[in-house]
């Protein structure tokens, strides 16, 4: 995902390294049906996902690294895979669902190493990633259905109240 020299592995680290390409291919491990272009490398832009076109085909997402002035960031585009018998364009259009899964990928990614991997411990990096995509489906999950509204107000009510 990183070339050997570039400056983003100098500045993380091994930890945050094995963190970012972790929580990078969460995309694929969360959304099998579709593939992510090579990673881009460049300055600090700022994190999420975004339309390719009007069309829907793609999705770029930006997953960024420590603050604005010395941070870095990282660029894919996001696919449909190709699958023999659905052909067209209907074939390959992304849904909202895939998009805002991609922006809480981005999301969280860049929440992490805001800051940099040096505030984080080995341990704490390694305990997020191990629960990075169940982080992220419970959030779209949460997001999708409402839930967070509806969990808000049940803590107010009778605890046995179902």
């Amino acid at each position: 995902m990183l070339r050997a020299n570039s400056k983003l592995r100098q500045q993380l680290g091994e930890p945050g390294v094995e963190f970012l390409e972790h929580s990078a291919a969460a995309i694929q491990r969360i959304l099998p049906h579709v593939e992510v272009s090579t990673w881009q490398e460049d300055s600090w832009s700022k994190p999420g996902s975004t339309w390719t076109s009007s069309g829907r085909t793609g999705i770029r997402i930006t997953l960024t690294v420590g603050e604005k002035k010395t941070g870095r960031s990282l660029t894919a585009v996001v696919e449909r895979r190709h699958l023999p018998g659905i052909g067209g364009s209907v074939g390959k259009i992304l849904d909202q669902r895939e998009h805002h899964i991609c922006g809480l990928i981005a999301s969280r990614v860049s929440e992490v190493l805001k800051q940099g991997p040096s505030v984080s411990s080995e341990a704490s990096l390694r305990a997020i990633r191990d629960a990075f995509d169940e982080y992220v489906v419970a959030q779209h999950v949460e997001m999708h259905h409402g839930l967070e509204r509806k969990l808000r107000f049940r803590h107010f009510s009778h605890p046995l109240a179902v």
